[in-house]
């Protein structure tokens, strides 16, 4: 069990490696005393079959925002650090492409990215994304809609010089251009109004990939199951 986080309704969200008879990575809920232990989400679209060539994309660092739904990072496995910023209808989806019966739930995916910029999260040889990748996201609960993330931006080393230089379409399409390291900073992206502002500014050997947001909040209540007497004795 990897990754917990607190729901608003009291229950524990968190992803369950499953190793008994199926090798799956899914997301799961359970009661604050570990009692009715349910599959939540992905069971099968998270899992995609390799051996029809399917892409073992994951989801990880999964938070809760205000109104319910899920945010997390998507990333291949086997990569380092970055992905796409998305975000999960799970309440009215229980896979991908499958609605909750009778649920309510609009569209035809759970899955959407937050990014208006495309985000390749491909690894491999000449996969660059040239608009930056995503390790990890917190969401601010103060109403506003936006996200505490870490950010970093694309860039190539060019093959004559070995000089840093930047995502442009010139560099990108020139043979042997190399992707540099990563330089992961902190910044709040808003995705209402689609802008993303600086907190921390990346430093070259510094990997700021934790952003956390302190900010008040209302407990949830949680009451424990009645246990029958005969039981408890």
């Amino acid at each position: 069990d990897l990754q917990p986080t607190v729901l608003q309704n009291g229950k524990i969200f968190y992803t369950r490696w499953d190793q008994r008879g199926e090798d799956k990575l899914s997301f799961y809920t359970a009661n604050a005393d570990g009692t009715q232990v349910e599959r939540h989400y992905g069971f099968y679209s998270l899992n995609g079959d390799t051996e029809m060539g399917a892409p073992a994309n994951r989801l990880f660092r999964p938070q809760e925002t205000l109104d319910g739904r899920i945010v997390a990072i998507l990333k291949p496995d086997g990569a380092l650090l970055g992905g796409d910023m998305v975000v999960l209808d799970t309440k009215h989806f229980f896979e991908q492409d499958l609605q909750i019966p009778a649920g309510g739930g609009t569209g035809t995916s759970a899955q959407t990215s937050i990014s208006t910029l495309p985000i390749n999260i491909n690894i491999g040889e000449n996969q660059f994304s040239k608009h930056g990748r995503y390790a990890a996201l917190t969401p601010m609960y103060d109403g506003t809609n936006r996200l505490l993330v870490s950010w970093s931006e694309c860039r190539l080393i060019e093959p004559s010089a070995q000089r840093l230089v930047p995502c442009t379409d010139t560099w990108l399409a020139t043979t042997g251009v190399k992707e540099a390291d990563p330089i992961y900073g902190i910044w709040v992206y808003d995705i209402t109004k689609q802008t993303q502002q600086p907190v921390v500014l990346a430093e070259e050997g510094v990997m700021f990939s934790e952003p956390v947001s302190l900010e008040p909040r209302t407990p949830p209540t949680y009451t424990p199951p009645k246990i029958d007497a005969d039981l408890a004795a």
